[in-house]
């Protein structure tokens, strides 16, 4: 048995009554013969079509326009006696269909199944509602979105303070050597830019120096062998591509860099006032007896005291070198030292555009630090309009690898571990703008170079006297470790002073002001973790004592600041941020009191019995 096509049934108590035909359901059903608990539905010979009963009977209602009442549940159904389903191919009673185009007149009951239309007002209220879930949806995109764009410009401008000595710039041609000292000449009043650029620090300890220095009555400069344009050279027949032979040279660490790593130093210098620079350079071949470092003149010039410092933490004091100031190189030798540790190889090409290069150094006195780019271009002096005009007319390697105080001197190298250039200066308040020496130039002036005694412009001596050298060099390694200890402080009092200004700017919010004090912390941490990771061997002992006393300084405070942020939350009321903040700012004020009379103390002592012209660490 099977049910008949286009016929209405209803099930009650689990029959089946039916099949109807229009005409019948309509009768049966506005007699209210149906149960209202029933199943009303509509079989079109494909599927069952079921109805809801307050809709069929509102329907039917309009259709005829007479009141039809639903009662909800009537006393005593009617139920009528089941009717045996008729089979398949019996004949319908009444075919219920779709009104044709001809616009005859259909059946009510057909009227009522497929004339039913959704109410206007119930399509505008699901159409109210609809909108109203999306445009909240959007809303709450556009807080999330703005929120997240905030914290990220927040962090972009405000950054992690530097983790090593800091200064506002005043110039628009900013050499990177690390300045130590606040009261020197020109050769030390090297400008910091804000928002540095945070460089990622290598497992290996490998010191690096960073300064160019050169020197006036040297032999005349000849002529550069290639000119270097806006476009690289081409490389010499048989000499290896720089990267290796592929187009990007394999992740993780490079086969090249124990060797980069060995053959850099940093290089300390200190004039007469107390005042220093920290720097880089490192080891090259030459024809010269003793071994020579390649650096910037400008991390040198008039440096009463120079000293190289090694991976491994030894020290030699430099009395002989050469300098060439009109390209802001300088070759020191390192007489005290029978054989380097390792040499680079200065390439003699210029490098192609893209390629990828690394920059070597100790920037902020963060030793053993290598970053990463790529060759911008290969320009002249006269291209790069806010050169000094002091410079020759030499070709210069522009590069985005980062760099900063402190990488003055290193080595840029590519792919294989040669050296393109000497890194020299960054273009303040712009981004990715850093140049250096190319390996051309360096190779040429190495090759016409005269080492002389450095006493006459850089005496070694506080008087210049030869007589002088050897309580120099019996001090040199306390010297060095002196001059750290001024790098890390005046880095923490740099950002401190950022801190400060963040701090009382009245449109700051407390997030903000959350976020700063947070770098300043891991500011701290790093200072201290740099001064207790300094080599102690042949430092004096007063000197290591006040070493260690600022690093626990730095460090206990470092974690002050972290345990009040953790109490205020990201989110912290602004009156009680208001006022912890300030109580953390008013006892590093304090503690900073004690912290510089200990080092007064040590740097008085250590200066009278040595003779030398120690400078305080903290001003």
């Amino acid at each position: 048995m099977s049910e008949r096509a286009n016929s209405w049934y209803y099930e009650s108590g689990g029959q089946v009554f039916g099949p109807f035909n229009p005409k019948e359901f309509q009768e049966i059903f506005s007699s209210q013969q149906v149960p209202p608990e029933a199943k009303v539905f509509y079989f079109n010979g494909e599927q069952r079509i079921y109805v809801d009963q307050r809709a069929l009977a509102a329907k039917i209602r309009r259709a005829k326009g007479v009141s039809v009442r639903h009662r909800r549940k009537p006393n005593v159904p009617p139920p009528l006696p089941p009717r045996a389903v008729q089979s398949a191919g019996s004949p319908p009673a009444a075919v219920m269909a779709p009104a044709d185009s001809s616009g005859a007149e259909r059946p009510l009951m057909a009227q009522a199944l497929y004339g039913a239309q959704v109410p206007p007002h119930a399509l505008r209220r699901k159409q109210h509602h609809a909108f109203w879930w999306i445009a909240g949806i959007v809303l709450f995109l556009i807080m999330v979105g703005g929120l997240l764009a905030g914290i990220g410009i927040v962090a972009m401008r405000w950054g992690r303070p530097a983790s090593a000595t800091g200064a506002p710039h005043g110039n628009d041609q900013q050499p990177v050597a690390q300045v130590l000292g606040g009261q020197g000449g020109d050769a030390f009043a090297i400008n910091e830019e804000e928002g540095i650029t945070v460089i990622e620090k290598i497992p290996a300890k490998p010191p690096t120096a960073l300064r160019q220095p050169t020197e006036e009555g040297i032999p005349p400069q000849p002529q550069n062998r290639a000119a270097a344009r806006s476009e690289p050279a081409a490389a010499q027949p048989g000499s290896p591509p720089a990267n290796g032979g592929s187009g990007e040279e394999l992740a993780g660490p490079q086969r090249w860099l124990e060797r980069v790593q060995n053959a850099c130093v940093v290089i300390i210098a200190q004039d007469f006032s107390g005042n220093g620079s920290l720097g880089s350079g490192f080891f090259v071949g030459s024809s010269y007896p003793c071994p020579i470092v390649v650096t910037n003149y400008h991390v040198v010039k008039g440096a009463s005291q120079i000293v190289v410092k090694l991976r491994s933490g030894e020290m030699y004091p430099i009395a002989r070198g050469a300098l060439f100031p009109r390209c802001d190189l300088a070759f020191l030798a390192v007489d005290g030292l029978a054989n380097p540790p390792a040499i680079l190889t200065l390439r003699e090409d210029f490098p192609k555009l893209t390629e990828t290069v690394y920059a070597y150094g100790a920037p902020q006195g963060l030793e053993a630090t290598i970053t990463r780019g790529i060759v911008s271009s290969i320009r002249r002096t006269s291209e790069i309009d806010f050169l000094s005009k002091d410079y020759d007319e030499i070709p210069w390697i522009q590069t985005d690898a980062a760099v900063n105080p402190g990488n003055s001197g290193g080595p840029l190298v590519d792919a294989a571990g040669r050296v393109i250039g000497v890194t020299t200066l960054k273009r303040v308040q712009s981004e990715n703008l850093n140049f250096a020496v190319s390996a051309v130039e360096v190779a040429t002036r190495l090759k016409t170079a005269r080492v002389t005694d450095l006493s006459s412009q850089t005496p070694i001596a506080k008087n210049g006297g030869a007589s002088e050298q050897p309580e120099a060099i019996r001090w040199a390694s306390t010297v060095a470790y002196w001059l750290v200890l001024k790098a890390a402080a005046e880095a923490v009092s740099s950002n401190e002073k950022q801190v400060t200004a963040i701090i009382n700017n009245p449109m700051a919010t407390p997030l903000q002001k959350v976020l700063i004090l947070q770098a300043w912390a891991d500011s701290l941490a790093g200072a201290a973790a740099m001064v207790i990771n300094l080599p102690v061997e042949n430092v004096d002992p007063g000197a290591v004592i006040a070493g260690q006393s600022l690093a626990t300084f730095f460090d206990e405070y470092s974690k002050t600041i972290r345990q009040t942020l953790a109490v205020l939350g990201e989110m912290p009321n602004p009156n009680v941020a208001r006022a912890k903040i300030d109580k953390i700012l008013s006892d590093f004020a304090a503690k900073t009191v004690i912290i510089v009379g200990i080092l007064e103390a040590a740097r008085a002592d250590l200066s009278q019995r040595s003779g030398l012209p120690f400078p305080s660490i903290i001003e």
